[in-house]
């Protein structure tokens, strides 16, 4: 009985972990977010979050047409329970703005969705997509 109870508590302070981890990102990227709002405008609004398979990678999208990904630190031997910081891993610019003549609209940079594809070797893809497909 008393192996039941401990794998159960293991269970839920990897469930707390992890939630732990969810918070620290979302409260990261709204102080990161209110930041470049002070800063900058309304470009750098974050509009779209998106974690890879295996939590390893966050990517988000902003209003400018930016992605920016964010790689997990890797747990330390000195301390082994903490695994909740992401860094920047890479910036691109995915989307600028264009105006589509034959509808005569402008396409907003906006980033509207970001997708991870299943990993096949080494490398990362997702697609990332504006206001018009």
């Amino acid at each position: 009985m008393a192996t039941k109870y401990s794998k159960n508590a293991e269970s839920l302070w990897r469930l707390l972990a992890e939630i732990k981890i969810i918070w620290s990102v979302c409260v990261k990227v709204s102080l990161l977010q209110s930041y470049q709002q002070s800063l900058k405008g309304q470009a750098d609004i974050i509009s779209t979050v998106e974690f890879n398979h295996t939590g390893e990678l966050l990517a988000t999208g902003d209003k400018g047409g930016r992605v920016v990904i964010f790689q997990r630190e890797q747990e330390s031997k000195n301390q082994p329970h903490r695994r909740g910081e992401y860094n920047v891993y890479s910036t691109f610019q995915s989307h600028e703005p264009e105006f589509d003549y034959l509808k005569s609209l402008e396409i907003e940079e906006k980033i509207n969705k970001i997708r991870w594809l299943p990993q096949q070797n080494a490398a990362y893809f997702l697609l990332s997509t504006n206001g018009m497909l």
